[in-house]
């Protein structure tokens, strides 16, 4: 009949759960009740464990069902925006707004895991950690107050991993008396969730830590342009920022680069840590060398043993530096991904690109890092130049049976590639860091 009113839509129970989502409240509570139960702190030992003792999969987070299914297909929806270029996560439309049920409960713990390994890979002095980044004159009012900067915070893996750091010593330090966090992120609903996960987070953890908060819900440019331009930070950092601003978008001049870098180091206070942490992929590492190309001369803590030009830097990219690591067999909430919700994509191990440096002249790290001697995995196991040349050759020809000359590629301190032989070198994984002295291979290529 013209002119009916058009019934209203029935939701299904799967529904009523993402429309209650939609104002974070239950997901926020199932995210808090996820750490009391899969974050462990026994020995001062990060644990992500595969379900909490004694309760069923689901049980840990009391979300339904339904609830599963949804957050397994945000998750699709946002692997398919990251795989397709990720140019819209930048953007107002920007999915993670809209999906972040997904990112919750699958991307947060990844890129925890993420910024922890760079964190734990940093050459602390023994006996330094975290704390000794705190700043304030003796007797002033922020002393022993650790400032960060949390740029693009998304839901907080960043702050986060820094916290988990504390609690597992940090380097073996003493833990900052208090910490103040300025969180920065376009999104206000991502801004809300963060501070939440944060304060959940250090209620369990560090309950003890005299924590201040301050969000503010503004694009990252934005901040950088109108914050004061004095050094106030003992870390500034983030997590997955630079691979959603389309840093390099070709549309736009490297002058948007030097714009962005600019105020940034500014902000790091005498000595501070700089870190930012990236996907482990071609466009990531590139975000990562106009950083480098900006930040010439400070002491570089990762992933380089020097601080010379990147020697796996060419105009074709077809190799970066990145680091591979593998994952629990069942990480977080993974279990509650694959049997409530479906999932059938998941990821054995991530990789992830990063650089971190400390605020400073030219020269060596000061506390409470130090420097370090060694070579860094940069490489999956290559045919080396014996086995190229063989294959030039017939009469060159290996015997049956015979191993592959098989090389591993090194980042050394003189700024070049060295070649190990893998069977040698054992099974390290890219991104390990050698502390060694010296040792034979031929330059790389």
């Amino acid at each position: 009949m013209r002119g009916a009113a058009a019934p209203a839509p029935v939701q299904c129970p799967a529904e009523q759960v993402v429309s209650r989502m939609r104002s974070n409240t239950e997901l926020r509570q199932a995210l808090l009740n996820g750490f009391l139960t899969r974050f462990r702190f026994a020995d001062k030992r990060f644990q992500p464990s595969a379900k909490p003792d004694g309760q069923e999969p689901g049980g840990a987070t009391a979300l339904p069902d339904a609830a599963w299914r949804v957050v397994a297909r945000q998750v699709m929806t946002l692997h398919e925006a990251y795989t397709g270029g990720g140019g819209t996560f930048g953007k107002e439309s920007n999915p993670l707004h809209r999906h972040q049920a997904g990112y919750q409960f699958y991307y947060l713990p990844r890129n925890l895991f993420r910024v922890r390994h760079v964190l734990d890979s940093l050459p602390w002095q023994e006996g330094a950690g975290i704390g000794q980044l705190a700043g304030g004159r003796k007797g002033a009012t922020d002393a022993g107050t650790l400032r960060v900067l949390d740029l693009g915070c998304g839901t907080g893996a960043f702050s986060l991993a820094l916290l988990s750091s504390i609690v597992d010593g940090g380097g073996n330090g003493a833990a900052p008396a208090a910490m103040h966090i300025v969180l920065v992120d376009q999104g206000r609903a991502l801004l809300d969730l963060a501070v939440a996960n944060i304060r959940a987070f250090a209620a369990l953890a560090l309950p003890r830590l005299q924590l201040k908060l301050e969000p503010r819900p503004e694009g990252v440019e934005a901040y950088l342009a109108s914050e004061p331009r004095r050094a106030q930070f003992g870390v500034v950092g983030a997590a997955m920022m630079l691979n959603e601003m389309a840093l390099l978008a070709s549309r736009r001049s490297s002058r948007r680069a030097v714009r962005f870098v600019t105020p940034l180091m500014r902000l790091p206070r005498e000595g501070g840590l700089l870190m930012f942490v990236e996907p482990g992929t071609r466009k990531g590492y590139m975000n990562l060398m106009v950083l480098r190309e900006q930040l010439g001369g400070w002491p570089i803590l990762y992933p380089c043993p020097h601080g010379k030009p990147c020697p796996l830097w060419s105009s074709r990219v077809r190799r970066w530096c990145h680091a591979t690591r593998p994952l629990p067999p069942a990480f977080v909430f993974d279990a509650e991904l694959r049997q409530l919700g479906g999932l059938e994509f998941g990821m054995r191990e991530i990789n992830l690109a990063a650089f971190a440096v400390q605020q400073g002249h030219a020269g060596r790290p000061r506390a409470p890092f130090r420097k370090v001697q060694g070579a860094r995995v940069v490489s999956g196991r290559l045919p080396g130049r014996t086995q190229k040349s063989k294959a030039k050759s017939p009469r060159g020809a290996e015997p049956a049976g015979a191993l592959p000359d098989l090389v591993v590629l090194q980042c050394v301190a003189q700024g070049r590639l060295r070649e190990s032989p893998a069977e040698a070198l054992g099974p390290y994984p890219r991104g390990m860091w050698l502390a060694e002295r010296g040792g034979r291979g031929r330059k790389g290529r």
